[in-house]
């Protein structure tokens, strides 16, 4: 019976390091998507600060000049219908409401 108790203890050692060492490796791969996230935000935050009408319809203009006739059609398309099926299923709402509100609270400074 002690034979199969120090088999038992052996096989336990073995799974609580293999434990421990997949519970470090997903600590690390948790801390690296954080990173990943805080830039993401990072950046996100400078697109909203920067993201006036004006710079959005130049930008929106450039990109027309630069890509030539036929694949801005193309792409306008595509937007218009990507559009469509924001509107459709309501997941614009939430975007536009909070952009009605952000320029109600600019306003109102």
């Amino acid at each position: 019976m002690s034979e199969d108790a120090a088999a038992l203890h052996r096989r336990r050692t073995a799974l609580v390091a293999r434990a421990a060492a997949e519970r470090a490796d997903l600590h690390d791969r948790a801390r690296n998507l954080g990173v990943l996230l805080n830039r993401g935000d990072e950046a996100l935050a400078t697109i909203r600060r920067v993201a006036t009408p004006p710079v959005i319809l130049a930008a929106g203009v450039g990109l027309a000049l630069a890509l030539g006739r036929q694949r801005s059609r193309r792409l306008l398309g595509l937007g218009l219908a990507a559009l469509g099926t924001l509107m459709k299923t309501g997941a614009l709402r939430g975007l536009v409401g909070t952009l009605l509100e952000r320029q109600d609270v600019s306003r109102s400074r």
